[in-house]
């Protein structure tokens, strides 16, 4: 294990140590601790940090798998509903479908979307 990540792994069972020491087994861990545990699952593997941490195995793999599904709805705002609006040209209703992993799709359909409003709005999707 590389010095930082030790270092971050060694503070993340401290705290859960910690707040283990001061709580009842009925109370929810706090979502500081699991997001930590989720960042270092990511470097270190689901079953190395859910052994060492004495974290549920599937808890820890559903809050990892729902972090890499990213977000389910994207709203996109039309300028004209902005108190300083202006005129332009537009496409017309458009749709812009993305796969994200085999088998799942993002679909966002887009109103009157200007044409550098959907050039940059692509481009950012393809970063």
């Amino acid at each position: 294990m590389e010095r930082g990540l030790e270092g971050r792994f060694n503070r993340v069972q401290q705290q859960l140590a910690k707040w283990r020491a001061e709580h009842g087994r009925p109370t929810q861990i706090p979502s500081t601790i699991w997001e930590s545990a989720v960042d270092l699952s990511e470097s270190l593997g689901l079953t190395l940090v859910a052994r060492e941490l004495r974290l549920d195995y599937s808890s820890l793999k559903k809050r990892v798998e729902s972090r890499r599904q990213g977000p389910t709805f994207i709203e996109v705002l039309r300028p004209d509903a902005h108190p300083s609006s202006y005129k332009r040209p537009t496409l017309g209703r458009c749709s812009v479908e993305c796969e994200l992993a085999p088998g799942r799709t993002l679909k966002v359909q887009l109103e009157d979307p200007g044409s550098s409003e959907l050039a940059a709005f692509l481009k950012d999707w393809a970063n």
